[in-house]
């Protein structure tokens, strides 16, 4: 049986509406509906929220449906290269940062050297 199904027949024993259930989960009634026609799957979070308000387990909600499983795996992946791309772009910020303290030093060195040869009248 799909999670769909499971969740639509939890539901419907603990005489709760889809409308209810919205409201407690806080998310939308066509959610609620997706879910439990199969278009869209609950998030980790939500799947624990739904098991405690039907009082059933998780391996209870998610046994024999391997497509979850495979959304679930897919979203990890996702994470996984966000986090990476984030990790690339915190480095490359800091390599600018560094590289424009790096040109502002040189510049203030210039100046000092300029300054000096001023005052030492090297350009008289």
């Amino acid at each position: 049986m799909k999670i769909g199904q499971r969740l639509k027949e939890a539901r419907t024993a603990n005489h709760y509406s889809q409308q209810e259930v919205s409201e407690i989960l806080h998310v939308s009634r066509s959610t609620i509906s997706s879910w439990e026609i199969g278009r869209t799957y609950p998030s980790i979070e939500l799947l624990v929220e739904l098991s405690k308000l039907y009082d059933l387990s998780l391996d209870q909600l998610l046994k024999e449906d391997e497509e979850i499983i495979k959304e679930f795996k897919k979203d990890q992946q996702y994470k996984k290269w966000v986090v990476i791309l984030g990790i690339v772009i915190i480095i490359l910020l800091l390599v600018l940062l560094i590289s424009s303290f790096n040109v502002s030093e040189k510049a203030i060195a210039s100046s000092h050297l300029l300054i000096t040869l001023t005052q030492e009248g090297a350009f008289e």
